[in-house]
């Protein structure tokens, strides 16, 4: 098959969960999490409703630690769940005709996914952009920064070029993939922190227009599961919430009522058609969906009624051929594992 015109990137993943089997092991052990969960209804920045469990991290010191929490009580399990459903993805892209590649970076040496993933994909090696060290009963362990094993976040494509969020110089918060989505040539959502930042004032005086967005409430299944209600962490990545193709804008329905003007600015400046989420796929987050063609997506499998619905609006979807909820669960979408390269 010849190949297509679009190349990307997937990130790859951890294979061994020894970290994380620790983490869970001394988090049990522990017997708390540092936050008083008898009394979060107490805590501002928590909020009960109808939905579930609303947590606003920046709200209350003590929700600091909301997502630090949320991977430790994580089932190490996952960890291979993770790597089998980016092997898939990454075989479901080559066999559509498309250009894989897959970093990586000195701490996986030995990693038999690279061995898996280099029959249908380019393995290159990359450097980390941040090496961190936890502290571990007494042990010192390095790991990868958590952005490096979601490719969305190491750099932002704009004309046809690459602007990177780790160099050299230090973080530049544009480059984070995540808080921005591009739904027209010249026109981008992105989260509010952005609205200061001086690639985006480059950008403006090209004539690229932006639309801030508040925080969305983001589905976080570890926190769910230990909690026992359906928990929401606000999140600033609007990927999540919102993603285009063709003629036609989908947005998660909370997000949209939250950010209703700008979304609707949005829409209009680009001539989009603004469709909801199901209410069914809601936690799944498939607005989070990979753009493959100028009208054709693909889309996590569990989302049915999502791809109907996309469908029914002229798009021409492919189902992934898993499930990508360990990916999901370790805090991230389809969109999320994978850059343009």
């Amino acid at each position: 098959m010849p190949l297509k015109r679009k190349a990307f990137v997937i990130a790859p993943s951890k294979e061994k969960a020894d970290i994380e089997r620790r983490l869970f092991e001394k988090f049990k052990a522990d017997k708390g999490s540092g936050i008083p969960l008898g009394k979060l209804r107490e805590i501002k920045g928590v909020k009960f409703s109808q939905k579930g469990i609303i947590i606003d991290e920046e709200a209350h010191p003590l929700l600091r630690q909301v997502r630090t929490i949320s991977t430790l009580v994580r089932n190490p399990l996952e960890v291979a769940r993770v790597a089998a459903e980016r092997l898939a993805l990454i075989k479901q892209l080559s066999q559509l005709g498309y250009r894989v590649a897959v970093p990586k970076y000195g701490i996986f040496k030995g990693s038999r996914f690279f061995e898996k993933a280099g029959k249908h994909a380019r393995i290159f090696p990359a450097r980390q952009p941040i090496r961190e060290k936890k502290v571990i009963e007494g042990r010192e362990i390095s790991e990868v920064d958590n952005s490096a094993l979601w490719a969305r976040d190491l750099w932002t494509k704009v004309e046809g070029k690459r602007i990177m969020r780790f160099s050299k110089s230090g973080k530049n918060a544009f480059g984070e993939g995540g808080k921005l989505v591009q739904i027209a040539k010249k026109c981008f959502i992105a989260n509010f922190d952005l609205r200061e930042d001086p690639k985006v004032r480059e950008l403006q005086k090209k004539g690229f227009r932006f639309f801030f967005t508040n925080r969305g409430q983001a589905f976080d299944r570890p926190l769910t599961n230990f909690l026992g209600r359906k928990t929401y962490i606000l999140f600033e990545h609007p990927d999540l919430f919102v993603g285009s193709v063709g003629k036609v804008m989908l947005a998660d329905h909370d997000f949209y009522r939250q950010n209703l003007g700008q979304i609707k600015d949005a829409a209009r400046a680009s001539g989009l058609k603004i469709v909801y989420v199901p209410e069914k796929d809601a936690d799944l987050h498939p607005a989070n969906f990979l753009q493959l063609e100028e009208n054709k997506v693909l889309v996590d499998k569990d989302a049915v009624e999502t791809i109907s619905l996309l469908k029914a609006n002229g798009v021409e979807v492919i189902p992934t051929t898993v499930s990508l909820r360990a990916n999901r669960n370790a805090g991230g979408g389809l969109r999320c594992i994978v850059n343009e390269l």
